[in-house]
């Protein structure tokens, strides 16, 4: 964890003290659907144990979470078929403060760059995603 202590949104999701919808939950990751997302089908995958940097963790820990986001990949690819790319991106300066990985579809740089929206997706419209992801995972 942190040198806070203090659970990230990350760990409240995998306790169950907030909401989210998952796509993919292993024994060491857990893959969700971004509420703040980029583009369309935005997932963010990262380790059950809080680490603030990607580069701290466990080296099979840090293995796991990009086997997850492989499958993500996949995924999108699958309900995405007309986006020319998967991007997939380990997680800097952003919050919160544990190590993560966004992965989302684009065609273009400007769809690749975009910032994040200020409106939080709609939440029924997010489980239909979640759903064609779970079953193409």
């Amino acid at each position: 964890m942190d040198d806070s202590n203090k659970d990230s949104v990350f760990t409240k999701i995998i306790n169950g003290e907030v909401p989210a919808q998952k796509v993919y939950e292993d024994e060491h990751t857990l893959a969700i659907m971004d509420i703040f997302p980029i583009q369309e089908g935005m997932i963010v995958v990262f380790p059950k144990k809080q680490v603030a940097n990607f580069e701290d963790l466990p080296e099979q820990t840090a293995i796991a979470v990009m086997k997850t986001a492989h499958k993500a990949m996949k995924a999108l690819r699958e309900i995405y078929p007309s986006k020319a790319k998967i991007t997939l991106q380990i997680a800097g300066f952003q919050t919160p403060d544990h190590a993560h990985m966004t992965v989302y579809p684009a065609t273009n740089n400007k769809e690749y760059h975009a910032e994040p929206p200020s409106i939080q997706s709609d939440h029924d419209e997010l489980e239909k995603i979640a759903e064609k992801v779970r079953r193409s995972i």
